[in-house]
This record gives structure tokens, C-alpha cells and sequence, in this order.
């Protein structure tokens, strides 16, 4: 998967975490990603745009996953209904990763949730949380 070293930045501080769960991904044989909240990507300035690695460039990176892997990447942004979609695919696909960015106050409820619902923590760091089925 070398097409992620494009986005090993120093200032992509969500680098490895991305990396840990792709790589989990393609262990598992994941061909489909379900993002909800997508990257921002590009700061656009008057005449050009430059990338954004503070954002963490989510949806590049994973739609860069499903070329390599030959999948599909949904992406969508929040509202209730998204939320229900997700839960319905995560119950179907019992081999999936659920992947929470921006850990804190925007992801506890989430946390928790998907704690009491048979799933664990496979991998944490300061900005996100990687969760799969027991």
C-alpha cells in the first residue's frame, strides 16, 4: 500500500492511526468504507488551494484504499438518519472496523454506545478510536 506514503506529513497527525486501520482493513479483506463526516481536504487561498493536513485527509486517503483494493467509499455527513444506515451495515457486515475521528466530545456518546454493543477497541490514539465486533 504504498500510495499512503503520500500522505505520511508531519503535520497529518492522524497518519498512523489511518495507516493501522487500512492495514487492518486489507487483512480482513474490507472492500467497502462508509465515512460520515468527510475531509476538508484543501484550504482554498485567492488563486490556488493548498492541502489541509491538520483535517487529516480522511477522505482521499480512503478513496486512494478502495482503487488499490477495488472497493467503494461512501461518504456522507452528519444526520440521524446516516447513523441508522450504519448501524444496519455494521450488523450485516460482522467483520467490520468502525473508525471514530475527532475523539472527544463529538465521538464519547458514539464510544460508549458501540461499547455496549458488542464492540471493542482495537486501536486508540489521541484523535480517534478504531472499533470492531467481538
Amino acid at each position: 500500500m504504498n500510495f499512503l506514503e503520500k500522505y505520511n506529513n508531519k503535520k497529518n497527525i492522524r497518519f498512523n492511526s489511518f495507516k493501522f486501520a487500512l492495514i487492518e482493513a486489507k487483512n480482513r479483506g474490507l472492500k467497502t468504507l462508509v465515512e460520515t463526516g468527510c475531509a476538508r481536504g484543501k484550504t482554498q487561498f485567492i488563486f490556488f488551494s493548498k492541502k489541509n493536513w491538520k483535517d487529516g485527509m480522511s477522505t482521499m486517503i480512503f478513496s486512494d484504499y478502495v482503487k488499490y483494493v477495488n472497493g467503494i467509499l461512501t461518504t456522507c455527513d452528519i444526520e440521524a438518519k446516516n447513523i441508522n444506515n450504519a448501524k444496519k451495515f455494521v450488523a450485516e457486515n460482522k467483520n467490520s472496523l468502525v473508525l471514530l475521528d475527532d475523539k472527544g466530545t463529538k465521538t464519547s456518546l458514539s464510544i460508549e454506545f458501540m461499547l455496549k454493543n458488542n464492540f471493542k477497541i482495537l486501536n486508540e490514539t489521541k484523535e480517534q478510536v478504531l472499533l470492531t465486533m467481538i
